[in-house]
Parts: structure tokens; C-alpha cells; sequence
């Protein structure tokens, strides 16, 4: 049984941590969000209608509401943790290209894979 400011210290850091693991995922999320709306900012007007038209929308809209549309759609099909997953998965495949042969038979091994 540790002294109560012990545990105090310890609760307090552990909570400090929590916040900044949320600040740092809220931040990949506007990263995600705002790279797909710039990537579909910059198709063109009639790129837009046939996604917009793939996806079941028809009618005369603006550019910025197809735009808005499409990124409404994506986010509702879970766009942003498919993004997300995507990400961490590539560096984590960057993570384990950038390593020796030896060191990643090692971590196989050590892992339960079968690598061979």
C-alpha cells in the first residue's frame, strides 16, 4: 500500500496521459477530414456530379455542396477510422520495412508467425 500522494501523483499522470492520447487521435481525425476534403475539392465540377450521382444524389448542386455531400457520405460510411487504420498501418509497415532481415525474423519468431 503506497502513501496517498503517492497514488494522487500517480492517478493525476495516468489522467494527463488519457487527455493527451484524445487530443492526439481528435487531431489525426481533422488531419483525415480535412485531406479528404481537400482531395475532393480538387476534382472538377463534373468529376463531383458522378460521384454525387454514384451515390444516389442527382439534381443541380453547387460545387462546395457536392463537396460537402460526398465528405458527409464518406464520414458516414466510417471514412475517418478506415483512414485512421490505414495510417497506422502504414507506418507500421514502414516500421518493419526500415528493419533487418534478422530483426524481423526475430520479432516473427518472438510474435508466434510463421514467416517462412
Amino acid at each position: 500500500a503506497g502513501k496517498k500522494e503517492d497514488m494522487v501523483g500517480a492517478l493525476l499522470t495516468h489522467e494527463a496521459e488519457v487527455r493527451a492520447a484524445q487530443r492526439a487521435h481528435q487531431a489525426k481525425i481533422r488531419e483525415v477530414l480535412v485531406k479528404k476534403k481537400e482531395e475532393l475539392e480538387a476534382l472538377s465540377a463534373p468529376e463531383l456530379k458522378d460521384l454525387c450521382a454514384a451515390a444516389g444524389t442527382k439534381g443541380m448542386l453547387a460545387k462546395q455542396a457536392r463537396v460537402e455531400l460526398l465528405l458527409k457520405q464518406w464520414q458516414d460510411n466510417d471514412g475517418v477510422d478506415k483512414a485512421i487504420a490505414k495510417m497506422a498501418r502504414d507506418a507500421r509497415e514502414a516500421e518493419l520495412g526500415a528493419m533487418d532481415k534478422e530483426t524481423l525474423r526475430k520479432l516473427c519468431i518472438k510474435s508466434g508467425v510463421e514467416c517462412f
